[in-house]
């Protein structure tokens, strides 16, 4: 089935993924293979406190949705 997906986490993903994007098209790749050993070397060379940093910004929207009971908030 679907996985429900709350917009209220989803943000939470954009962390991660605009860093990876930056990192991976600095230069332009047409080749498939390429572009997927593009993305799992810079999956690698995450630096700890950022993976750090995204799983305390998940807690923290997870820990609001419970106080909210899964109402829709705005995190800026």
């Amino acid at each position: 089935g679907d996985v429900i997906r709350s917009p209220d986490l989803t943000p939470s993903d954009f962390l991660m993924w605009d860093y990876v994007k930056d990192c991976m098209y600095q230069m332009l790749s047409v080749y498939l293979y390429e572009l997927k050993r593009r993305i799992t070397v810079v999956i690698h060379s995450i630096a700890p406190q950022m993976l750090v940093n995204a799983w305390r910004e998940i807690e923290y929207r997870l820990d609001i949705l419970c106080a909210t009971k899964g109402s829709h908030i705005d995190i800026y």
